[in-house]
């Protein structure tokens, strides 16, 4: 797959919808009450949310589930600031010390494992993932992985995580063995929340 086209063509259509969004807001902006504002402010974000591959809405759901990557058997770490709350729809929150940059919060119905790792600067695809510059890709005896409650899931990136999942994301060759210990790994914060 082309990258750079696909880059492109994603910013391309990014400017598509700025350029739609601001142009809604201005011919609606001349509604009289700040209700009728709202609403039509809430219609362009229902097209965009929908544009952006997502059923639902922004706080349709609440799902909490714990994730961990592995890459040739080291831990990815994500409490850094940098990953604190970048979006509304899927986020970390990194105000919690034992959990935080463990447990993906999701508010919206659709969002993928994809969406996750784009709002945070990274890229998950059925064959690579993409973290800090790096490129981790199948092939060369090595494999790219999703394990979602112990069992492999093929999804991969349009996998949809449900509320309690445990998933993990390994990059490498690993033995069965080891895979379920590192399946174990995965913590068991998300169900604090409910």
């Amino acid at each position: 797959m082309n990258y750079r086209f696909v880059a492109i063509a994603l910013g391309l259509l990014s400017l598509v919808l700025i350029v739609a969004s601001a142009f809604l807001f201005v011919s609606n902006s001349s509604l009289s009450s700040a209700a009728g504002q709202a609403r039509a402010m809430a219609g362009i974000a229902d097209h965009l949310t929908a544009l952006a591959g997502l059923e639902g809405r922004l706080n349709d759901v609440h799902i909490h589930t714990d994730f961990l990557v592995l890459v040739d058997g080291k831990e990815m770490g994500f409490f850094r600031p940098e990953f604190d709350v970048k979006n509304a729809f899927v986020h970390l929150h990194l105000d919690r010390p034992d959990d935080g940059g463990k447990v993906i919060h999701i508010e919206a119905k659709g969002v993928t494992l994809g969406h996750f790792f784009s709002s945070i600067g990274m890229r998950f695809t059925s064959n690579c993932f993409v973290a800090d510059g790096r490129s981790y890709c199948g092939g060369s005896g090595k494999e790219l992985a999703l394990f979602v409650n112990g069992e492999r899931n093929y999804e991969l990136d349009n996998y949809v995580p449900k509320n309690h999942d445990k998933l993990l994301v390994a990059y490498g060759n690993y033995s069965g063995e080891e895979l379920e210990e590192l399946i174990a790994k995965v913590s068991d914060y998300a169900k604090r929340y409910g």
